[in-house]
């Protein structure tokens, strides 16, 4: 009588294998994350793109950029998110006031011809927002712009310190924005 050998795995075998797949499972998570990422930024600087077009086609059509606006670029105030309905670039904007220097005149309402865009969500379902007096620290010194932003992950838009004039400093943020204009 001989002695028999079973077949199997050792617990050493099993250990390792455990080990290997443990290490590949955590390759392919940090690779999706990367990934994940990259197509957000991507999504985002897209939109960012097509709600500046939008912008200028609505101002082809109305004469007027969102808001009602006037086109020269030269107003900042109001603000709000791109698929709202005063920003009149994906429902027909409201005939009235918006602040002293923006109205949508009844001329401009008859003259749109949108939808300018489809109702756009970044990629934590919240609207870009249209900010026509959004403060940039440039080199240390605050600049007043018009931007499209998505506000990241945070859903806050963080300006500079002392962003009314004079010297600013930028805390940590995630938002992404394209300039529009300045005046």
């Amino acid at each position: 009588m001989g002695i028999t050998k079973k077949s199997g795995f050792t617990i050493v075998e099993l250990l390792i294998v455990v080990v290997v797949i443990g290490v590949l499972a955590a390759i392919v998570i940090v690779a999706y994350s990367g990934i994940t990422s990259a197509a957000q930024e991507a999504k985002i600087a897209s939109d960012l793109k097509n709600i500046k077009q939008a912008i200028f086609r609505l101002e082809l059509d109305v004469g007027a950029t969102v808001f009602g606006c006037p086109g020269n670029g030269s107003t900042y105030g109001p603000e709000g998110t791109s698929n709202a309905v005063n920003t009149g670039l994906v429902s027909v904007p409201t005939s009235g006031f918006i602040n002293e220097s923006c109205t949508w005149s009844a001329g401009a309402v008859a003259s749109w011809d949108g939808p300018y865009m489809p109702n756009t969500l970044d990629p934590w379902d919240r609207g870009y927002r249209i900010d026509l007096d959004y403060f940039l620290c440039e080199s240390g010194t605050a600049q007043l712009i018009a931007a499209a932003i998505s506000m990241g992950e945070n859903g806050a838009t963080n300006y500079p310190t002392s962003a009314t004039s004079g010297a600013c400093t930028v805390a940590a943020s995630d938002d992404v924005y394209l300039e529009l204009w300045r005046p």
